[in-house]
């Protein structure tokens, strides 16, 4: 039998493209970020919001969410919970 296994962690030519264009679209909202242009009422709403938009997160980012950090983290542990659980996994 032959081994003609490729090693894993070896770079082979071509590996970085993955041809998808999630990356421009990254940094093209991370460019066009403003994050004074956010208000209070934004965070508000994107705290009350049961799936954040890309405009909540932009918000719950902003100086405006400052004073809601306790409710931002709690919103933040419900939604780690609800997806994943009270799981630890050890590899």
């Amino acid at each position: 039998m032959t081994n003609e296994r490729i090693n894993h962690m070896e770079y082979l030519s071509g590996m970085e493209n993955i041809g998808s264009d999630i990356e421009d679209k990254v940094i093209s909202k991370m460019n066009s970020f403003s994050p004074e242009n956010y208000t209070e009422s934004d965070v508000i709403s994107a705290l009350e919001n049961s799936v954040c938009t890309e405009e909540d997160f932009g918000a719950l980012l902003s100086p405006a969410a400052e004073k809601y950090i306790e409710e931002i983290a709690r919103k933040a542990q419900s939604e780690t919970k609800k997806h994943f659980g009270n799981s630890i996994y050890m590899f």
